[in-house]
């Protein structure tokens, strides 16, 4: 599941966070005979092609959690994952995404979560490499 939101959700962010970069360094950040980051900024727009649609990704996600039994074990499936970067609602709104009553009402409510439960299992990853775990 975490390879599918990864994919979609990195690959969506990353060409903003080479732009920015790239101004970071003013006109030599566009200028490829000082920088690297004009190239990049191009194969990020192609690497999000390449993974596949957003929404592919994405569903294809909800499509694991659905497959593996998650649905009725929300709390105890995210707690294994975020652990103490578990949020007050997150269970609570992946049980409403598992239980919705058609599929475009969950794949809606899929993509208001998908991107801040990843967020959340970047900040727990962050953190045990700060940690030195």
């Amino acid at each position: 599941m975490l390879v599918s939101l990864s994919k979609a959700i990195v690959t969506r962010r990353a060409p903003g966070h080479i732009y920015e970069a790239m101004m970071v360094f003013g006109g030599n950040g566009i200028e490829e005979r000082f920088c690297a980051l004009p190239r990049l900024w191009r194969d990020a727009a192609i690497l999000e092609t390449w993974e596949g649609p957003y929404t592919l990704l994405l569903m294809q996600a909800l499509g694991d959690l659905l497959k593996f039994g998650v649905k009725g074990r929300e709390r105890s499936f995210l707690e294994f994952g975020l652990g103490d970067h578990l949020a007050t609602d997150d269970a609570r709104e992946l049980a409403a995404v598992l239980a919705a009553e058609n599929e475009s009402e969950s794949a809606r409510l899929w993509g208001e979560l998908a991107p801040k439960l990843y967020s959340r299992f970047e900040e727990r990853a962050l953190a045990e490499l700060q940690e030195g775990r």
